[in-house]
């Protein structure tokens, strides 16, 4: 029996690139003005490249993991890399510096078991 492979499975980023798939445009998120005028977007993290080279030779793991929900800005001068190929997956390759923060609020069940409200919040 033949099993289809995703595209997403295939693809390896190096160093600080980072594999992800958008999700949808994000709305009501206050960025510093130098990036207000970029799209938001929150990503779905696939794949993780092997952090940055030190000086030294070794790697700095980046603090970013397979699974996470993050938000991309994406404006002029981004790094965004995306292939024809990669179109139906809606697949991209960003650098891990375009990605802005994480997303609590489309967090899978783990990450929102972690979440406490400040004190004094009310949740729903």
């Amino acid at each position: 029996m033949k099993t289809e492979t995703s595209l997403a499975s295939t693809i390896r980023p190096r160093g600080e690139w980072v594999l992800i798939r958008p999700r949808n445009q994000a709305t009501n998120i206050l960025l510093p003005e130098g990036v207000a005028d970029r799209v938001k977007y929150e990503c779905e993290v696939l794949a993780v490249g092997d952090g940055w080279r030190l000086p030294d030779g070794k790697r700095e793991p980046l603090d970013i993991h397979v699974g996470d929900i993050m938000i991309v800005a994406i404006g002029p001068g981004s790094s965004i890399l995306s292939f024809p190929e990669w179109k139906d997956e809606g697949l991209s390759m960003v650098l891990e510096g375009e990605l802005i923060a994480q997303s609590t609020r489309a967090a899978g069940p783990t990450l929102r078991a972690l979440a406490k409200p400040a004190a004094g919040v009310l949740t729903a």
